[in-house]
């Protein structure tokens, strides 16, 4: 009863930092460049410092420790090849596109970013130790067996690189050199350390709640997602929790081992799915373009560091707005964000020059969306004869110019209702 107790109350602590993320993002306190620096942060900083921090406590331990390192490193592997084994079935109930994207959610789960602060949380820094060891043979899955379904032709190179080179790689790499020290650490870096680490349940689930923020709850009910999330969060966990308790494992493995299983896939996931086979993504806007992101106020709020998921944009009835000088700065990142193999939809001739003799792309001259409707039948059914309604339109400005005012009296003393 005491451990139901603490489950239940662990839930609620959860699902309210959530709420907060949710809430805070929904309000804009933070926007999404924001939110992407917060999970940067506990990626790069914080839960390398709760790793470090688990090896530390277990310093002077016995052989025990390695054992069960071998163990966690074992299940693992085992896991992964039953799911890798499992996820051939896939194709059979769903398109391959679709497979491809379940398969790899079933192999990497979030276990990092929402894992290792529920371990921490619910058990002693010796589970989050176990824990960070466990997923060592995740990572090599997530860049090689994981890359290779979505591009036959990935970079295996830079892939290990990107495991090896991992902060959470690289702190537990850290940690096995520091617990197995012959002296103490100073106070001062082991406190240090400590607070840093203190705050990674809370931010995770903060971030977490901001990133459901922008979820669209109308696809929840899609039958591939149900099917995925029963795998995912239920039969999964399950299983390897049967298989374990046969095996008559520490209880303590087991749990770690269960509870990582049941986290939800990866947020490497979507990213992926994006990047080597996504739908098309399209922007548009009468005034998008700038000639110079930095000193104006774009519609579009692009940069260096916010630009990665639109990579491969198409533009539609698009135009170049404020701005006559080119910057270097603005055609860098329109040629990082923009699609280099299709014609770009642009309204007007300026805009096609800016696009195809400064950013170098392809483009079209499709005439202004608002445009588009004007066919030869739709024309037809517009009057010829003179109206008593006049509907004047004029482009926001402090002051009218005096060719403006002209047009407003011509107007105003040829229709008898003006608007």
């Amino acid at each position: 009863m005491e451990m139901f107790l603490k489950m239940m109350n662990l839930q609620i602590e959860l699902l309210l930092l959530m709420l907060i993320g949710f809430v805070v993002k929904k309000m804009k306190v933070i926007d999404t460049s924001q939110q992407k620096g917060l999970s940067e942060l506990l990626i790069n900083v914080i839960l390398p410092a709760t790793i470090i921090k688990s090896f530390i406590s277990q310093q002077n331990t016995s052989l025990d420790v390695l054992k069960n390192s071998i163990i966690m490193i074992a299940l693992c592997l085992a896991i992964q090849i039953a799911i890798m084994l499992g996820s051939k079935l896939l194709p059979k109930f769903f398109d391959k596109d679709k497979a491809k994207i379940m398969e790899y959610g079933l192999l990497v789960s979030n276990s990092s970013f929402v894992g290792l602060p529920v371990i921490e949380y619910m058990f002693s820094l010796e589970a989050v130790m176990y824990a960070s060891i466990y997923l060592i043979p995740m990572r090599f899955t997530m860049w090689t067996v994981g890359i290779s379904l979505f591009s036959k032709e990935a970079d295996f190179k830079s892939n290990i690189k990107n495991v090896v080179f991992h902060p959470c790689i690289i702190a537990v790499v850290a940690g096995f050199i520091l617990m197995f020290l012959p002296f103490q650490l100073p106070s001062v870096f082991v406190e240090t350390i400590s607070i840093v680490s203190k705050s990674s349940t809370c931010l995770s689930m903060i971030v977490i709640g901001a990133i459901l923020s922008d979820i669209d709850f109308d696809h929840l009910l899609d039958k591939s997602i149900v099917v995925f999330t029963l795998l995912r969060l239920f039969i999964l966990p399950i299983t390897v929790f049967i298989i374990l308790k046969l095996l008559n494992l520490d209880s303590l493995l087991i749990a770690i081992a269960v509870i990582l299983t049941a986290m939800p896939c990866g947020s490497t996931c979507p990213i992926l799915a994006q990047k080597y086979n996504c739908d098309y993504k399209f922007a548009g806007g009468s005034n998008l373009l700038v000639k110079e992101l930095r000193t104006h106020y774009p519609q579009w709020n692009i940069n260096k560091w916010n630009s990665k998921p639109l990579a491969g944009t198409i533009l539609v009835g698009v135009g170049a707005g404020a701005g006559d000088n080119v910057d270097g700065y603005t055609t860098s990142v329109y040629r990082q964000v923009l699609n280099h193999e299709y014609y770009h939809s642009v309204r007007d001739e300026r805009s096609k020059e800016y696009v195809e003799n400064v950013l170098g792309l392809k483009a079209i001259n499709t005439g202004c969306v608002t445009m588009w409707m004007l066919t030869p039948e739709f024309c037809k059914t517009i009057p010829t004869k003179k109206s008593d309604t006049a509907l004047i339109t004029l482009t926001a400005s402090p002051e009218l110019n005096p060719n403006e005012q002209k047009m407003i009296d011509i107007v105003q003393k040829n229709y008898s209702k003006v608007y």
